[in-house]
């Protein structure tokens, strides 16, 4: 393995530990949470990690970078336009006079286009772009990543996505040259969907020789194609022989698709590794075994998509992830039914609510929570608890309510198939010992109780106010989470997302 080359992020970017300033919604900012101390384990080294052939990727979606326009995080292009019901209006023509006579607020009617964001960060010199995918790859580092799978939304060498594709790249080479980057032309994308087997190959042969792309051990490259499905075998079998002749590359071919009992049987001759879009209710995370072993059984490997939550504004739905259970469960299935590969879905993507990049409303938690998990996954034995964290896990909004204000005219309801709404704080303890728990839920002291050493997850019902837990062993308090999202009665959005609040951030 070669040697770690961390670049110092301090100057660069806001670190994992700082403290969000800038609002995460339309509404207003909570107050400030400190920040604190480490995971409740020791991660193991990169060494370790790397020498596992259980590989664990984060699904990369190149619209939402740290900044899109390097302001201040108080004022930048998500609080002005993402977040803002009334972001990124235009003027329209409405009477056909060729004069734009109207305002157009294409994000109002559901409240907004986001309601999470990166966690902000300050103006920075020089390079700012290279320098958050810096920030990004060391991030993703520090929590025992493999690497990155690219979401290409374009081939055009001049657009952002390819840029940014570029910078993650060569980032991935200064700060790990062991962290990868793998290959996902997003075949439902622009003009990708139109290419071409020829044309997707030649679109993609400058990445080839770049020292981060991710290759097998044996040397073939991994080409991991989002909506897969939207080419059949032969096409793909197409693909593959164009890579080999013109280019002399063997390709792993990874369909990443959105239904996989509709799609294995069509792709799985032409597949070394096959993937399906991840799951954002606990009850259908069950399906992962089977699909495994039914992956297995063909000879192709197994790449879990595993999220948090999945919450989209603009579509108008949700999953109910059950607090953290949605992110738990997944990632006890992926590892008793025998995955393969992990892709954490997604890094980034905010508009459809499963990112794991650190957040103002994750505050970094649910990469926290698949770091204790990605070492089982790779390991075989989860890590000692070292230190004493408490996760506090809840949504701001009861399900079912609506805001106050009239604006929103489109609100999101949950999938047919999406689970049943739950109103539950979560409280989620890591406790190298036995100990007290001593919750506040919505500003009234709940009852006590006892924990033990491990991990514990324990539900009350969501109330008005806001939320935090004390843990305490010999009388002696621990550590304390203290939720600064308030939940309210009265609000001007629907917010369906889980916030994410640590002890130890």
């Amino acid at each position: 393995m070669r040697p770690i080359r961390l670049i110092a992020v301090a100057a660069l970017a806001v670190p994992l530990l700082a403290v969000p300033t800038a609002a995460a919604t339309a509404q207003d900012a909570p107050a400030s949470v400190a920040a604190a101390s480490p995971l409740p384990f020791d991660l193991p080294s990169r060494d370790v990690l790397e020498a596992s052939g259980k590989k664990v990727f984060a699904h990369y979606f190149t619209q939402f970078r740290i900044s899109v326009d390097n302001k201040d995080g108080a004022s930048d292009y998500y609080v002005n336009e993402y977040l803002n019901p009334k972001g990124e209006d235009y003027q329209k023509d409405t009477d056909g006079d060729g004069v734009p006579d109207t305002t157009v607020y294409p994000h109002e009617a559901y409240g907004g286009y986001l309601r999470d964001r990166p966690l902000p960060r300050g103006v920075l010199p020089g390079d700012w772009q290279y320098a958050d995918a810096v920030t990004e790859v060391t991030r993703a580092v520090q929590a025992g990543l493999d690497g990155f799978t690219v979401d290409l939304l374009s081939v055009n060498q001049t657009s952002y996505h390819w840029q940014t594709l570029l910078r993650l790249m060569k980032a991935a080479k200064q700060v790990d040259p062991d962290f990868k980057i793998v290959i996902m032309p997003d075949m439902n994308a622009g003009t990708i969907k139109s290419l071409t087997p020829v044309q997707l190959a030649d679109a993609i042969s400058p990445l080839f020789k770049d020292a981060s792309t991710y290759r097998l051990t044996d040397g073939r490259l991994v080409v991991a194609p989002f909506k897969a499905e939207n080419h059949d075998a032969a096409w793909w079998t197409s693909f593959k022989t164009e890579m080999a002749n013109k280019y002399a590359e063997n390709v792993a071919l990874v369909p990443f698709t959105l239904n996989f009992n509709a799609t294995f049987d069509k792709l799985k001759s032409v597949a070394y590794g096959f993937s399906e879009m991840e799951y954002g209710t606990p009850a259908l995370q069950d399906s992962l075994p089977t699909k495994i072993a039914t992956a297995h059984n063909a000879g192709v490997k197994f790449m879990a998509s595993l999220s948090p939550q999945d919450s989209r504004p603009s579509q108008g739905n949700y999953y109910e992830a059950n607090n953290s259970e949605n992110l738990r469960r997944g990632w006890t299935k992926a590892i008793d039914g025998g995955a393969d590969w992990v892709q954490l879905m997604t890094w980034n993507d905010y508009s459809e609510n499963h990112q794991f990049s650190p957040s103002v409303r994750n505050g970094g938690v649910w990469l926290d929570l698949s770091s204790y998990y990605l070492t089982r996954f790779k390991t075989g034995a989860y890590p000692a608890i070292v230190r004493d964290v408490t996760y506090l896990v809840h949504r701001n909004q009861f399900a079912a309510a609506k805001p106050s204000s009239g604006t929103q005219t489109k609100f999101q309801v949950v999938r047919a198939n999406g689970g049943t709404p739950r109103d539950s704080v979560e409280v989620l303890t890591f406790l190298k010992a036995a100990a007290t728990v001593t919750p506040t839920i919505g500003g009234k002291a709940a009852a006590a109780y006892s924990a033990p050493a491990g991990v514990t997850s324990k539900l009350f019902p969501l109330a008005y106010g806001l939320n935090s837990a004390v843990v305490a062993r010999s009388g002696v308090t621990v550590c304390t989470a203290t939720s600064p999202w308030e939940v309210k009665s009265q609000f001007t959005v629907q917010d369906m997302l889980y916030s994410a609040v640590s002890s130890s951030r």
